[in-house]
């Protein structure tokens, strides 16, 4: 039981720290992309 429960355990925090970094990860790129766009447009109105 004792070597069944181990890896059990070891992927649950796995999971854990991974899942939030991706998700994290993928607001920031978001955000960024948002704000990159955001810019360009608006260096875009400012040429017309």
């Amino acid at each position: 039981m004792a070597r069944k429960q181990a890896p059990r355990r070891a992927k649950k925090p796995l999971r854990h720290t991974i899942e939030p970094v991706i998700k994290g990860f993928i607001a920031w790129v978001g955000t960024f992309v948002l704000v990159g766009g955001i810019g360009i447009v608006a260096n875009g109105i400012r040429s017309l």
